[in-house]
């Protein structure tokens, strides 16, 4: 069933984050054509556009798949909050700014090592309940998924020490941090 496009949960976001079709578009990377099909009806909203729009807008991805225009549109970090111009203007803030900062440096070091220390609790509990093949097919879908996202993300020479990947990412890590940096410069005062 068509939603009517007046009460489209794609029109809904792009009026109340103030942007034309071809705006919203180009946020999203894909065509006018796509926002236009969307807001019609002629198009149903998939997994896929709703995480884009949830990432790049702020508004909730489940409430964009659900399609309900009797619910109000309602922001994806906390669904008890109305979505609003000024939480897509702080999300756009988020999703631009080139996090140079030290600090989000070690965050990403800090959630990959929290990761990792719960992928060994998995893989033993796998083991241990003898679901190891259930569990290698989870990681393979997770890399693919990275792979998908992030093209060359798999060319990280394999290696079997967790020590020598540590090092060598937070290298590569603080290498890019100072290139950004530099790319930047020198703050303004």
């Amino acid at each position: 069933m068509r939603s009517s496009s007046k009460n489209n949960p794609v029109r809904t976001v792009r009026r109340i984050c103030r942007l034309t079709q071809a705006e919203l578009a180009k946020m999203i990377g894909c065509a006018r054509l796509t926002i236009t099909t969307l807001e019609s009806g002629k198009l149903k909203i998939s997994e896929k556009m709703a995480e884009k729009l949830a990432l790049h807008t702020g508004a909730s991805k489940s409430w964009l798949l659900g399609n309900n225009p009797e619910v109000a549109a309602v922001c994806e970090r906390d669904p008890q909050r109305p979505f609003t111009s000024e939480v897509f203007w702080m999300t756009r803030v988020e999703v631009d700014d080139p996090r140079l900062d030290p600090l989000d440096v070690r965050q990403i070091e800090n959630v990959v090592v929290e990761l990792y220390a719960r992928m060994i609790e998995a893989a033993i509990k796998a083991y241990d309940s003898s679901k190891v093949v259930s569990f290698k097919c989870m990681l393979r879908e997770f890399r693919e998924k990275l792979a998908a996202h992030w093209p060359g993300s798999c060319e990280f020479p394999p290696s079997m020490d967790a020590a020598e990947i540590q090092t060598r990412s937070k290298a590569r890590l603080e290498q890019l941090r100072q290139q950004k940096m530099a790319l930047k410069g020198p703050p303004a005062y």
